[in-house]
């Protein structure tokens, strides 16, 4: 007991130390603290040994019951801190079994919530607790709630990016997943596997939900990908509705890297800045060009060779459809690398 109260003499009521460093502490005990003087009442039974030690320490009486926030007199603040601080000191043995008692009573107090907004509850004590109350619900949240929360990683987190931070994570993001993040991501696919263009949407797309609550449309939206459901849903059918941890997993650590590493490439200016409209070839010169070397040069070559160099200044098929259109695979098997460096080197009229 005298020990919890000396580490509120030093990180909280200390001359020096910094106002939010000492608020966010306050904050945490004092959430716990409410919540351990409910439970030693209500399931008092099932609480750690150290819990026992604790009202044995203090004279072995439960405190009074109490019917609003705080702790109005010393026994009930004694108490409740001394249970908040054991909960909070992660080098304990005993920390996460007490913490795990308040959370698991917590839940009962409440009918057995739905764990979205009883996560929701804990949010204000801060993200030290709200990551360790994740991690007691890591199984029961929907899949997508899951990857907004990381309840996959071993850091699960309340999310707390803005619209601005959805934004600048969405620009070192081309519209459809690197072909080789996707290999890596989705190695063993069932057969017949659906259209990997598909897939490469609804999972770059997917990239801006952890750590943020933005619908998955809205994402969609964001990165011009309007056919947003059909993507997810043939996600969802290729990993046959299993929605499996290891995806999940992935996404929420590749997300969490493109916020903290910069990306040479802002993919949402060449959105947009290049389209099938505003992209225009010298055909004069790619005509002269194609035929100093022996190469074709009809329409449908030269709009072929557009959609190839559009592909790569977007970093994604352009356009919004997930089908790649028809000859365009062997045209680029086929036709010589020199003919997409012409088109650099002249530079297209925007």
């Amino acid at each position: 007991m005298m020990k919890t109260q000396e580490e509120i003499n030093s990180e909280i009521l200390r001359a020096g130390v910094h106002r939010e460093v000492a608020a966010q502490r306050g904050r945490e005990l004092a959430m716990l603290a409410h919540s351990a003087l409910l439970s030693l009442r209500s399931s008092l039974d099932s609480a750690p040994a150290v819990v026992h030690a604790v009202l044995a320490e203090c004279g072995g009486g439960l405190p009074e019951a109490q019917y609003h926030h705080g702790g109005s007199d010393s026994h009930n603040a004694a108490v409740g801190t001394a249970i908040a601080g054991i909960a909070l000191h992660r080098e304990r043995d005993d920390s996460d079994a007490v913490l795990s008692w308040l959370m698991r009573t917590d839940r009962l107090r409440r009918h057995g919530a739905h764990p979205t907004p009883w996560l929701a509850n804990w949010a204000p004590a801060g993200p030290g607790v709200t990551s360790r109350a994740l991690a007691v619900v890591a199984d029961e949240p929907t899949w997508i709630a899951r990857l907004r929360y990381g309840a996959a990683t071993a850091a699960p987190a309340w999310p707390t990016l803005t619209d601005e931070d959805v934004q600048r994570r969405a620009s070192r993001l081309p519209a459809m997943l690197w072909p080789a993040w996707t290999m890596r991501m989705l190695p063993r696919l069932p057969k017949p596997v659906i259209r990997l263009a598909v897939l490469r949407r609804a999972c770059a797309t997917l990239l801006l939900v952890p750590g943020t609550f933005w619908e998955y449309h809205q994402a969609a939206e964001l990165l011009g990908n309007p056919r947003a459901y059909a993507n997810r849903e043939a996600l969802d059918t290729s990993l046959e509705k299993q929605r499996p941890n290891e995806l999940a997993a992935f996404l929420v650590l590749l997300a969490r890297a493109l916020d903290t590493h910069p990306a040479p490439i802002d993919y949402h200016r060449r959105r947009a800045v290049f389209s099938e409209d505003s992209v225009r070839l010298d055909l004069d010169a790619l005509q002269e060009y194609c035929r100093s070397r022996g190469l074709r040069s009809g329409p449908v070559h030269t709009k072929r060779l557009r959609w190839h160099l559009l592909r790569i200044l977007l970093g994604a098929d352009p356009g919004t459809s997930s089908r790649t259109p028809a000859g365009t695979q062997t045209f680029h098997k086929n036709s010589p690398a020199s003919s997409v460096i012409f088109c650099f080197s002249r530079r297209p009229r925007i």
